[in-house]
């Protein structure tokens, strides 16, 4: 993934209690979903947010979800 995507956009962190942070896709119910792409919450041992997000968007579950997501932001900016 490229780091100089602002992944705050599409992913949010959520601090847990046993430390570290549980990052699922913004505004999501749940910890699994199936739109735009299937993806499940991950938890990342990270000192910060900004941390965390990085961490996440490299993982596997959720790289299929940031790409479909990218791709969709993308259509819907340049509509015309």
């Amino acid at each position: 993934m490229n780091d100089a995507v602002d992944y705050s956009k599409y992913l949010e962190a959520h601090r847990s209690r046993t430390g570290g942070y549980t990052v699922l896709p913004k505004d999501a119910c749940g910890t699994v979903g199936w739109w735009p792409a299937p993806w499940e919450a991950v938890h990342v041992n990270a000192r910060s947010e900004a941390a965390a997000l990085l961490a996440a968007a490299r993982h596997p579950r959720l790289q299929k979800y940031l790409a479909a997501s990218i791709v969709l932001t993308f259509q819907k900016e340049n509509q015309s």
